[in-house]
């Protein structure tokens, strides 16, 4: 009996850390393929999607970020990716506190927006806890907005397109799908 209820509890703990702690068994290194955009030392990459161009030596849109890199296929259609190290560890925050977090964040994006299309969802992105928006931004342009955590770092991507381009939505799902996020060390 005694080991019965044993098992029973450590059933239980693992259940409670699972929905904190564990999100999936993730990798620490990056395995980037030849090509892959990245910025030098950040906890990032993905795949380049056809068409676009990397237009990351123009540093101009990293905004304060310490990791960015921009890939576009026309002026307004684009995939911005920045990350910073963060003081805290998202990994040992619960879904509740990780999303408030990412509320708190996304709402920047859409104070300048000139209207919010949608609210925050939760999501999985590069296999780690994400939260995304989407907004129209006032120039006219349908912004999908991501904030990512894994340990310390913060990623954000953000998916311009206007007038519902279908190179811009598929280089958005190309970068989202062949993300990968990981911690700093």
């Amino acid at each position: 009996m005694r080991a019965a209820f044993i098992g029973l509890a450590l059933l239980a703990l693992a259940a409670c850390s699972t929905a904190v702690h564990s999100h999936g068994a993730l990798d620490s290194k990056l395995h980037c393929a030849p090509h892959s955009v990245t910025d030098e030392g950040a906890p990032f990459c993905y795949a380049l999607p056809d068409g676009f161009t990397d237009n990351s030596s123009d540093r101009a849109y990293c905004r304060g970020w310490r990791y960015c890199t921009l890939v576009s296929v026309a002026q307004h259609d684009l995939v911005q990716v920045l990350a910073a190290r963060e003081p805290f560890d998202a990994d040992t925050y619960s879904d509740a506190k990780l999303q408030d977090l990412a509320e708190k964040g996304l709402s920047e994006v859409a104070a300048a927006a000139k209207s919010t299309l949608t609210d925050v969802t939760a999501t999985r992105v590069g296999g780690v806890r994400a939260y995304e928006q989407a907004v129209l931004t006032r120039d006219g342009v349908t912004e999908r907005a991501v904030l990512a955590f894994r340990g310390h770092v913060e990623v954000f991507i953000q998916c311009d397109q206007s007038d519902h381009s279908a190179p811009a939505q598929q280089g958005c799902a190309r970068v989202l799908g062949s993300i990968q996020i990981v911690p700093l060390p």
